[in-house]
């Protein structure tokens, strides 16, 4: 398996133009490291790994695998650095370049929420594409903390901004006001916390009351468009984490944003549980209206033993008697009580079986979960993304329009 080389013919014919194997080697080192990390190691701190060292040693052809205890004086070591840099391109970097490198981390890279490990790659990147040398570690640093505080304010302010007298005094009751003490029945952080418990009515129609609350807070989606969805979790789960109390030492803008981030992002998720309990609720239907059919109404079916040797027998008597009459030849082999007991034992096979089923589940909806369906249904935001869907949006934009009039002529008519 063949080695990736950091050096190049031309890297190499530099290096060798040194006065001795130990500087060939140093410059070498200097040289390599800096192609890859667009940074000069220190020498004399032991910063550079054994295998860059060999890796460097195998390409000069030099026999030295060590540098520990070389001593590079500052004058020689600032010389080679300016030489590398005026030998690849690249200049040190300015004040000027600082302001350039944290604006452009605001607006490229910490929008989409990049790991540690990432945003160190891409401002390797940054700095390799313009041909600038990378800042010290500490300067790195706190310019990238800087451009950090500068976005969060900045996308706090903007989200601040879209806000209004109303939402500001929702949010402030939000943190504040107990249930027990609210006359407006305002919902406390640590309720609005909570998933949906369970399929039953109250709480989905508890469920539904947190969504309505956590809609009234609606940040225009321009303001979220280019955020990564991760970068928003990370501040719903620092509210999910915190009590009210600590939230409200934050800074005004702090406080009011994001809250603004947690009603976003709970009211999408207690949306999808909310489908996700619509389709329970389906299914536990279904479930319960077949096990009603096969306990209440197969059993009453006398089960009929022997089905294949009758068929049997029928067939045999049709094929050998094709001109006589059914009860000449078939009556004899298989009488029509038997027949009869037989056609009712095989009905639950076919549509009758599903249609008992349906027939069920109607029933069940409209003595039990009816209400509880249609108040799903009606706060659902359904969207047509396939043209086979469109009938079924349809008939559910119908059902929220007309579920208090099931009596009238419109079900009849929307046929």
């Amino acid at each position: 398996m063949h080695k990736i080389l950091l050096l190049s013919p031309n890297d190499i014919e530099l290096c060798k133009k040194k006065i001795d194997e130990q500087n060939q080697l140093i410059f070498a080192i200097m040289l390599g490291y800096f192609k890859t990390y667009v940074k000069f190691p220190t020498i004399n701190k032991n910063e550079i790994s054994k295998k860059l060292i060999s890796q460097i040693s195998f390409e000069l052809n030099l026999s030295i695998v060590e540098i520990t205890g070389f001593k590079l004086g500052e004058r020689l070591a600032k010389r080679f650095r300016q030489q590398i840099r005026n030998y690849l391109g690249y200049r040190e970097a300015t004040n000027d370049d600082a302001k350039q490198f944290i604006e452009y981390l605001m607006k490229e890279i910490l929008p989409r929420y990049p790991s540690k490990e990432l945003l160190m790659e891409q401002v390797r990147i940054y700095f390799q594409q313009n041909k600038i040398e990378i800042f010290k570690d500490s300067q790195l640093d706190r310019y990238i903390n800087s451009a950090k505080y500068q976005y969060e304010h900045q996308f706090f302010q903007s989200i601040y901004e879209n806000l209004n007298t109303d939402h500001r005094y929702l949010i402030d009751q939000v943190l504040t006001e107990s249930i027990e003490n609210s006359e407006e029945k305002i919902i406390e952080l640590s309720e609005l916390k909570k998933d949906i418990l369970g399929a039953r009515l109250k709480n989905v129609s508890y469920a539904i009351d947190r969504i309505n609350l956590l809609s009234k807070i609606k940040v225009p989606a321009a303001v979220f468009s280019n955020i990564d969805r991760k970068l928003l979790l990370e501040y719903y789960d620092r509210v999910m984490a915190i009590s009210p109390s600590n939230i409200l030492e934050f800074n005004i803008i702090g406080k009011y944003a994001v809250i603004a981030i947690f009603f976003h992002i709970k009211g999408q998720l207690m949306l999808d549980l909310l489908a996700d309990t619509f389709i329970k609720l389906v299914h536990r239907m279904r479930t319960k209206a077949k096990k009603y059919v096969d306990n209440n109404i197969l059993k009453e079916i006398k089960r009929v033993e022997g089905k294949i040797d009758i068929l049997k027998r029928l067939a045999i008597a049709s094929v050998n008697n094709p001109k006589n009459t059914i009860e000449d030849k078939i009556y004899t082999e298989v009488s029509k009580e038997k027949l009869l007991e037989l056609i009712d034992d095989l009905k639950h096979r076919g549509k009758w079986y599903q249609q008992q089923i349906q027939e069920k589940i109607h029933s069940n909806c409209v003595h039990g979960s009816r209400k509880i369906l249609l108040a799903i249904l009606e706060i659902l935001p359904l969207k047509q993304e396939h043209a086979n869907y469109k009938a079924i949006l349809e008939a559910v934009n119908f059902i929220n329009k007309h579920w208090n009039e099931s009596d009238t002529d419109s079900y009849s008519t929307f046929r």
